[in-house]
C-alpha cells in the first residue's frame, strides 16, 4: 500500500498556468495509467504525460471513466498496447488527446463501445491498429463524436456489429483530416 501511496505521490505535480492550478500527471508504468484514471473525472485542467509505451497484457478494463474539461492527454508518439476493454475507456471524454498510439486493442460489451464512448474533446494524431470491436449498437474506435477530430488514423480494423458499427460509429461533428 505504501508504494502506491509513494507512486501517486511522484506521479502528480501542482502548476500554476496563468493563475489557475494544475495537476501534471506523467505516465511511466501502467500503475500510473490506472492512477490518473482514478482522478480523471475530477481532475480539471489536468495535464496528462505519457512518456514510455505501456503494455497492458494482463490487464482487462472493465469499468470506464469519464474525462474532465480542460484536461490535455499528450502520447508524445507513445504507444498502449494489448489493451482488452469491456465497453469503453472513457465515457465521456472532454480531453484534448494528442500523438496516442494503440496496437491490439480487444473491446466486447453491447452499446456504445470504443476506445471514446462520448468524444467532446478534440482528438489530434491518434493511430489505433489491429482493434477488434465485438457489439450491437454504435461500435466502434470511437461511440459517438461531436468535436473536431484531426488525423485519425485506423488500419486492420475488425468489428461485429448490428447498427452504426465503423471506425467512428455516429459522425456528428466536422473532420478536419481522417485517414
Amino acid at each position: 500500500m505504501k508504494k502506491i501511496k509513494l507512486v501517486l505521490m511522484l506521479a502528480i505535480t501542482l502548476l500554476s498556468v496563468k493563475g489557475v492550478n494544475v495537476a501534471a500527471y506523467e505516465i511511466n508504468t501502467v500503475e500510473d495509467w490506472d492512477n490518473y484514471l482514478m482522478v480523471a473525472k475530477t481532475s480539471t485542467n489536468a495535464i496528462v504525460n505519457v512518456n514510455d509505451d505501456l503494455d497492458f497484457e494482463d490487464k482487462l478494463y472493465s469499468t470506464h471513466t469519464d474525462v474532465a474539461k480542460g484536461t490535455i492527454i499528450n502520447g508524445n508518439g507513445h504507444t498502449f498496447s494489448n489493451l482488452r476493454i469491456n465497453s469503453i475507456l472513457f465515457r465521456d471524454s472532454y480531453a484534448k488527446i494528442s500523438d496516442l498510439n494503440f496496437d491490439t486493442v480487444t473491446i466486447t460489451g453491447t452499446d456504445r463501445l470504443g476506445i471514446i464512448a462520448y468524444n467532446r474533446g478534440n482528438i489530434q494524431n491518434m493511430n489505433v491498429k489491429n482493434i477488434k470491436v465485438i457489439g450491437r449498437d454504435r461500435i466502434g474506435v470511437i461511440s459517438e463524436n461531436y468535436n473536431i477530430i484531426n488525423k485519425l488514423n485506423v488500419d486492420n480494423f475488425e468489428i461485429k456489429g448490428r447498427k452504426y458499427s465503423a471506425p467512428i460509429a455516429k459522425i456528428l461533428c466536422m473532420f478536419q483530416h481522417l485517414i
